[in-house]
């Protein structure tokens, strides 16, 4: 009801009539001007949103996922309950090693490869670990392949702030 009375309500506040509005010509330039100049940044913006798209999937999909190949495992006859808290532990883990990686990395980046090769290969093999979750019926190999995935948001994070 807040939502429906304050847009029903309340006009849009646009500042001083004597400034640009934002259907002017001149609000869009940086925009246009920025895409048409360096198509890197938008390369970059679209690799940031869809590895950081399949991370936030992940939290959320990691313990059905690990569940569900518990049960194809067979082991679903002895009633077991998965250790969530271990492999919580397991995750943040990784999480850190991927960070002393890409602290490792830095020292060789100068001399055999960029950081756009590096987020290139974090990117790739993220996305195979993803991938290779969905080939195996075995409950080690999903939990490996997360802990891989988890190692490459360790590293891709201090890189895209690098």
């Amino acid at each position: 009801m807040a939502v429906t009375a304050g847009l029903l309500g309340q006009p849009e506040n646009y500042g001083d009539s004597g400034l640009q509005t934002p259907t002017s010509p001149e609000s869009q330039i940086p925009w246009k001007l920025l895409l048409e100049v360096d198509r890197k940044i938008l390369t970059l913006d679209l690799t940031s949103c869809c590895f950081e798209g399949s991370m936030y999937l992940f939290i959320f999909f990691w313990s059905p996922a690990l569940k569900s190949s518990h049960a194809l495992a067979h082991y679903s006859h002895f009633n077991t309950i998965l250790p969530f808290g271990l492999i919580f532990a397991s995750f943040m883990g990784a999480m850190m090693s991927g960070s002393q990686l890409f602290t490792a990395a830095m020292a060789f980046q100068k001399r055999w490869f960029t950081c756009r090769a590096l987020l290139q290969i974090i990117v790739t093999v993220g996305g195979v670990s993803l991938l290779a979750t969905i080939f195996f019926r075995s409950e080690s190999v999903p939990s490996w392949c997360f802990c891989l995935f988890e190692t490459c948001v360790g590293m891709y994070f201090p890189l895209v702030g690098y």
